[in-house]
């Protein structure tokens, strides 16, 4: 029950519950927005770890299929001395002959050769694909904790409006006592 002592204290009561609306719909908005806020980091970062996982994924089948394309080319490698190996023979050259000989080694190095390389770009592309997935997760890590940051402020700023208000209306009661 409200007694009013004073009639130009209405005025005031009406002004002083008006300003509780607004305080209340103040805090209702900043709770929403920290609620919404939390939401969209949350899905920011679970996209961001995502990607982080995609990007750990292609790294491994980057690494399976340069093993796979390596051991096919060694394997194309032999096969291609064996062919050497034939031709000579079926032309009655001695394979022991330093130009059968270095035929056979020049095809063993360059199979090897193209072999290494293949692992060795995959390697990079690898380490690429892993840095990436590092970008990844430092980029959720960031986006979790500027959320965690911009709520902190936003729930101490809450608190110092309702502090500042409570201590407005308390001090300003103007001949209105609550029973």
């Amino acid at each position: 029950m409200c007694v009013i002592q004073n009639p130009s204290s209405a005025f005031s009561m009406i002004t002083n519950i008006t300003k509780i609306a607004q305080s209340l719909y103040g805090f209702y908005k900043t709770t929403e927005t920290i609620r919404i806020n939390k939401l969209q980091a949350e899905e920011s970062a679970n996209a961001a770890r995502q990607n982080a996982e995609l990007a750990r994924q292609k790294a491994i089948e980057e690494s399976q299929e340069a093993i796979e394309e390596a051991r096919n080319k060694r394997l194309q490698t032999l096969r291609s001395m064996a062919e050497m190996k034939t031709s000579i023979a079926s032309g009655n050259i001695d394979l022991n002959s330093q130009t059968a000989l270095d035929k056979i080694e020049t095809i063993s190095a360059q199979g090897e050769l193209d072999a290494l390389n293949i692992l060795d770009k995959a390697e990079k592309n690898k380490q690429k694909y892993l840095l990436s997935a590092q970008n990844y997760d430092n980029q959720s890590n960031l986006i979790i904790e500027k959320a965690k940051t911009g709520n902190r402020t936003a729930s101490i700023g809450l608190l110092g409006e309702g502090l500042k208000f409570a201590n407005t209306n308390i001090s300003n009661n103007n001949g209105i006592n609550l029973i």
